[in-house]
């Protein structure tokens, strides 16, 4: 026992504590419950189901004031069809279908007299009902205005008489028709029955067989069995007599009832469009029995729409360097409506996407004729109805729903709309729009239209993918349940929160919007970042390594990737890959990407050997072989192993070849997956048989001074970076040398270059070369395809250069002889060049008659004179 009661420390003080401490945990658990419930997925999610519920409750209350009056019409159409007599005709033919089943159905020899006392007096009921209304209305007619209620009372009772009554005939005859109902089910009831005796005896059969029964039992259980056989096809045969009876006295019940169940069906389809809207508005509003199940713990108990949305996609892993799982994509938690199509279409975005700069709109709106009554809105003066509350933010001023062919449709305005400015006034709410239009509008017609500016569409996450004939949906090519999101957007699709899906900004403004919005931040933890708008497209190239399949097609007019393939195009288009290499290939077999690599320069590599003098005659003829076919790998080989045993040969007596063509054998190495593109540019090897100096400097120093439109960059003259103050020195040591650079390349391509040998116009050649046949075999031989020239001012080709000014770079006996010789046969001065051979034979003149008239002129020589013949400079 202690020596005594007092502890180490004071307990009413632990109390206190322990209490306190408890009370901290318990918010403490109670925030940790709430932040980790009160996600920001679920706030997306509901101002997504909000705007669902605003957009149907929109489109029903449209469809319900312009259906209130058809469905007036409809009751007031409804109670005359009921009104009108039954034709008698069909009164008879439905008795006679009666009599006759019942003559039918009786035994022989039996005399049946059939009455109808029911139906006839319920038919006598209905005519004097009409007859009752015929003279109501002749009373209507005359009754004078004091009277005129109390008569029009009058005749709205004797309709509805006649409508019951009518209801009394048409019951009588339905009465009938439930008889032979009856009947039928009896039959096919004993026809069951039947069946099932007849089943039981041929199992009696089957007992006896194994039993060794006698013949005489055999035969007479047999006998029963036909006898059951017969028994139900009589009743077959009854059934179907039975039904055809009904179904005929349905028929005539029909064409009697035919134009009250037509106006029914129409009234029918109408109020279930509305019920249909009205069920939709209910699964995206928030009920307080939905709310409190989606409280924490016992949110185990909701089962509505308000969930994670999650793509799992097996397949499509993703490599996080030391393991690969699988890909899942949470993008649709926030982003709802990303596949979601417009009524009745797979394709049509239902929520599209607009861009920023096309949002905001300004619309002119007629105003009527005349100033409206008073009481008279906007609704029925412009077929506009203003919304109590914006779609996604409750103060905005929105177009609730738009009449057809009203003044509102008719400007182009559309539900969902947000009225910024009424003319010049700012619009914070519904009342200065209808002061706007209505109450302080002081001009009408024409001459006074109104002012509206809207802001249309909706932002991310609220609005739809806008090519889903290409994305996300089932009948594209690349459906959501198979691709989701982030294999072609990238991101972390795992995430709910827009700081941690890494996200990508498009411009500093957008990174400035979203960090104060949303918490933006660059999170440097995820090696796969979102990409921005504008680089989208460039994910395409993890699968389409081919340009075809970007470009448009029968299957998608609209091309799929448009700025990929506009920079793949322009790439091709100046040779960028002359410096620049994008290999597509992980080893010989293996293609990781597009492949935008120079080819080979096997080709070039033979040109350079062909200028040893010391060949022999089989290795002079392989490069030549080589030169025309750089694709014959046997050739290329066989030269290769000439030139290394040359060089082997040189290291034991001396070898016929320099030491400088031994070093080209590499060049004509295999290549494991060899590039495909050719070089943007031309041959420069025969270029001082081609230009002269003077006008090589000059290109070199400023291309587009010759050619505003070529694609050779300018290299000289380049001196914006050296316009500050301290620049003076290095700007004048620039202007000082690059004309002696520009001189120094002049001349290295003119001394290295090789001799060419022209083409000259054949010995049969008769007549001087014309401009204007030039011109003419210019146009017609297709060189307008790729070339343009200032003599076609209509048609502007890309493909080659513009050949405008060329007399300027010709203007001398060798250019003019080279310019003869490359339009005859371009692949003699490059044998790797895209200009096609024209085949620009010599064309011998005929007359009328088809008889050679002795002239004989050359187009090649004609196109030359053509192209020498415009001004130089």
């Amino acid at each position: 026992m202690p020596a005594t009661e007092k502890t180490w420390r004071n307990q009413k003080v632990m109390h206190v504590i322990f209490g306190a401490s408890s009370l901290v945990m318990l918010v403490a658990t109670l925030w940790l419950m709430a932040e980790d419930h009160n996600r920001e997925w679920k706030d997306w999610q509901l101002a997504n189901r909000k705007k669902e519920a605003w957009m149907i409750q929109a489109q029903h209350d449209s469809l319900a004031y312009q259906f209130q009056g058809k469905m007036n019409g409809y009751d007031v159409e409804m109670l005359t069809v009921q009104a009108e007599p039954i034709d008698s005709g069909l009164i008879e033919k439905f008795k006679t279908l009666v009599s006759e089943e019942a003559r039918r159905s009786a035994p022989e020899d039996t005399q049946v007299e059939i009455g109808f006392p029911s139906l006839d007096s319920a038919l006598e009921d209905f005519e004097a009902a009409l007859e009752a209304v015929a003279s109501t209305k002749v009373q209507v007619d005359e009754a004078d205005e004091a009277n005129k209620q109390s008569a029009g009372d009058a005749l709205l009772a004797a309709e509805k008489k006649a409508v019951d009554t009518r209801s009394g005939v048409l019951g009588e005859l339905a009465s009938f028709i439930a008889d032979a109902k009856q009947r039928e089910k009896v039959l096919v009831g004993q026809r069951k029955f039947v069946a099932a005796d007849r089943t039981a005896t041929v199992s009696e059969l089957g007992l006896m067989e194994a039993g060794g029964a006698s013949a005489a039992e055999k035969k007479t259980i047999q006998t029963s069995i036909q006898g059951f056989t017969d028994k139900i096809a009589e009743l077959t045969a009854e059934i179907a007599n039975a039904k055809n009876y009904r179904l005929s006295l349905q028929g005539v019940h029909g064409e009697i009832d035919a134009k009250r169940t037509a106006i029914a069906k129409e009234k029918s389809t109408l109020t279930t469009e509305l019920s249909r809207l009205e069920d939709q508005v209910y699964l995206n509003t928030s009920n307080p029995l939905e709310w409190v199940t989606r409280w924490p713990v016992l949110d185990a108990l909701y089962d509505g729409n308000v969930q994670i949305d999650q793509i799992w996609l097996p397949e499509l892993t993703i490599n996080f360097n030391f393991s690969t799982p699988a890909r899942f994509d949470r993008c649709k938690s926030c982003h709802q409506s990303i596949s979601q199509s417009a009524p009745g279409s797979p394709s049509e975005p239902a929520y599209p996407a607009l861009p920023v700069e096309e949002r905001e709109q300004v619309l002119t709106l007629a105003t009527p004729d005349s100033a409206p009554e008073d009481g008279v809105g906007l609704l029925e003066a412009y077929g506009l109805k203003l919304a109590d509350e914006g779609v996604i933010n409750y103060a905005d001023v929105t177009v609730h729903f738009v009449l057809p062919e009203s003044l509102a449709a008719k400007a182009g305005l559309e539900s969902g709309d947000v009225i910024r400015l009424a003319g010049d006034l700012p619009v914070y709410d519904n009342a200065t729009v209808v002061n706007y239009l209505l109450a302080e509008r002081t001009k009408w017609g024409e001459e006074a239209p109104a002012s509206l500016t809207i802001i249309r569409g909706l932002s991310h996450p609220f609005t739809t993918h806008p090519r889903l004939d290409l994305f996300l949906s089932d009948s594209s090519p690349h459906a959501e349940k198979d691709f989701g999101c982030t294999i072609c957007h990238d991101g972390q699709g795992s995430g709910t929160e827009f700081p941690w899906t890494s996200h990508t900004p498009n411009n500093a403004e957008q990174q400035i919007e979203w960090t104060r919005e949303h918490g933006w931040f660059d999170n440097h933890h995820w090696i796969f970042p979102m990409k921005p708008a504008r680089f989208a497209e460039s994910n395409c190239l993890k699968c389409h390594f081919d340009k075809g399949g970007l470009e448009p097609s029968e299957r998608f007019p609209a091309p799929p990737a448009p700025k990929l393939v506009e920079g793949w195009t322009l790439v091709e288009q100046y040779g960028c890959f002359g410096c620049h290499e994008m290999n597509g290939f992980d080893g010989p077999d293996h293609q990781v990407g597009p492949d935008v690599r120079l080819g080979p320069n096997y080709a070039e590599v033979a040109q350079q050997i062909l200028r040893d003098k010391g060949l022999s005659v089989d290795q002079r003829s392989l490069a030549e072989r080589l030169v025309k076919v750089p694709g014959d790998d046997r050739v290329r080989n066989r030269l290769m192993v000439a030139l290394n045993q040359d060089q082997k040969q040189g290291q034991k007596a001396k070898a016929n070849l320099t030491p400088a063509t031994h070093k080209l054998a590499g060049g004509l190495k295999d290549v494991d997956a060899p590039g495909s593109y050719r070089k943007a540019g031309p041959s420069l090897r025969f270029l001082k048989s081609k230009v002269e100096a003077d006008w090589l400097y000059s290109w070199i120093k400023q291309p587009s001074n010759f050619r505003p439109t070529t694609k050779m960059p300018q290299f000289f003259g380049q001196y914006q970076h050296l316009q500050d103050p301290g620049d003076e020195d290095q700007l004048a040591v620039s202007e000082r040398y690059e004309p002696v650079e520009i001189r120094a390349l002049t001349e290295f391509l003119l001394s290295n270059s090789d001799d060419f040998e022209y083409l000259r116009p054949p010995a049969e050649v008769t007549e001087q070369p014309s401009v204007e046949r030039g011109k003419w075999q210019f146009e017609s031989r297709g060189c307008l395809a790729c070339h343009s020239h200032e003599s076609f001012p209509e048609i502007a080709s890309r493909q080659g250069p513009d050949l405008s000014r060329v007399s300027a770079k010709f203007k001398t006996e060798k250019g003019a002889l080279w310019l003869y010789s490359w339009i005859k046969q371009p692949h003699r001065y490059h044998v790797r060049t895209k200009m096609p051979e024209l085949f620009l034979d010599p064309i011998t003149e005929k007359d009328t008659t088809g008889k050679p008239t002795g002239k004989v002129t050359d187009p090649a020589a004609d196109i030359a004179v053509f192209l020498m013949n415009n001004a130089s400079d």
